[in-house]
């Protein structure tokens, strides 16, 4: 899932996503709740400082890319409203992978942007 961008801050934010997503593939049913809630406050941050970055960059793709932070994070709270088999599948099977898109197509978009700048 991780993949680096060469931006320090939007790499280490990243570091830590995938830490999250790692505990909470092994978490047991018990921490798997505070877990989750914390990988969505996370993200919630992550996405909140990514934004921040666009806005005093002048980001000329920052629409779609604050349009897919918004699908995702109303996906991951879908996902945690869920049943906790669903929520676990979820985690396993399909975050990973929609996070590794997101990093690979707006992140790394993102990251050149600053650099640049």
């Amino acid at each position: 899932m991780y993949v680096d961008v060469h931006h320090r801050e939007i790499d280490a934010i990243h570091a830590e996503l995938a830490e999250l997503v790692t505990a909470l593939s092994a978490a047991t049913d018990v921490s798997y709740v505070e877990l989750y809630a914390k990988l969505i406050a996370h993200t919630e941050d992550h996405f909140s400082e990514e934004e921040s970055m666009m806005r005093e960059s002048g980001f000329i793709h920052a629409a779609e890319h604050l349009t897919e932070h918004r699908q995702m994070l109303q996906e991951m709270r879908q996902f945690q409203q869920r049943r906790l088999l669903i929520s676990r599948a979820y985690i396993r099977e399909r975050l990973p992978e929609r996070f590794r898109l997101h990093i690979i197509r707006m992140d790394s978009l993102l990251a050149a942007w600053l650099k640049d700048r």
